[in-house]
């Protein structure tokens, strides 16, 4: 369980080495959601929400930003996106879809909290500009899930485990 959480906090300390790719706030890819995916599956559901969870916690506490709004937003996106691939998953087994929903209900969850600390109803419109941005960002997550489960990848989890 150590790799996973290592690969998932060396993944969210990659992305914010990229400029963004939008001028919108919190618009970023999520390549660390690969490693929940990853896990989820391949039917490790519970390694899933504790690398998940301990992911979101260790990485804000090292960026230094460790119960604050990034790290609520963060938490937020990381259990509804969570909680979200794992109901996906019990109906319909497509990587892509459980990625884009996942992406799609994280972005959800992080404007939820930063709805809820601007306070404004202006802040609505940027609904929909993340959901239509959770698409993409759901859809490349979801498929580097997919190359992550190929055959030669396998040999590689199960050595892990």
């Amino acid at each position: 369980m150590g790799f996973f959480l290592a690969l998932g906090l060396v993944l969210h300390w990659i992305e914010n080495f990229f400029p963004p790719l939008l001028p919108l706030p919190g618009a970023k890819l999520g390549l660390a959601n690969v490693v929940p995916l990853v896990l989820l599956l391949s039917g490790r559901t519970k390694e899933a929400v504790w690398i998940n969870i301990l992911r979101i916690f260790l990485g804000s506490f090292l960026g230094g930003n460790f119960l604050s709004i990034p790290f609520l937003m963060s938490l937020a996106g990381g259990v509804t996106s969570l909680l979200s691939m794992v109901l996906i998953h019990r109906r319909v087994n497509a990587p892509l879809w459980i990625s884009v929903g996942g992406a799609f209900f994280h972005n959800l969850g992080q404007w939820w909290v930063a709805f809820l600390w601007v306070r404004s109803a202006e802040f609505i419109w940027y609904l929909p500009i993340l959901l239509i941005l959770s698409l993409p960002a759901g859809f490349l997550v979801g498929y580097l899930g997919i190359l992550f489960r190929r055959e030669e990848m396998e040999a590689i989890w199960r050595h892990l485990r």
